[in-house]
């Protein structure tokens, strides 16, 4: 991102986690992993480039983390009016977190930089699994 740019909030993405679950690692360490599926789709009317990602993650005990990155799960995608782009993954813990949000961040057509509003993950829904 260039430095010093200015992020508006734009609802260009709707953003979906259509599989979300909460496993804990059956080895020596207590680990918890949050396994994970997200489209992001294009609803507006103009193409945008997207750059990087933003999580902000409350762990367990109260923890606020926030993790910035460049690219969107190792690309930039460009997304036409109306492209999905989809990933699946998964994040690492020591402790179970208690709330997860991600938002992305780019620019549009006319070089005006923005980053997404935020797509909260619905952890308080999730039961725990045993990963094998």
């Amino acid at each position: 991102m260039r430095r010093g740019a200015i992020l508006t909030e734009r609802a260009y993405l709707s953003v979906h986690v259509p599989f979300l679950r909460l496993v804990k690692s059956q080895s020596g360490r207590e680990l918890y992993g949050v396994v994970f599926q997200l489209t992001i789709h294009n609803v507006s009317t103009v193409k945008v480039q997207l750059l990087g990602r933003k999580w902000t993650i409350r762990e367990g005990d109260g923890t606020l983390r926030i993790i910035e990155g460049e690219h969107v799960f190792g690309v930039d995608p460009l997304l036409e009016p109306g492209s999905i782009f989809g990933y699946s993954g998964c994040l690492r813990f020591e402790k179970r977190p208690k709330a997860m949000e991600l938002r992305f961040f780019g620019y549009d057509e006319r070089a005006s930089w923005f980053i997404s509003p935020p797509c909260v993950f619905p952890m308080q829904n999730l039961t725990l699994t045993q990963e094998k």
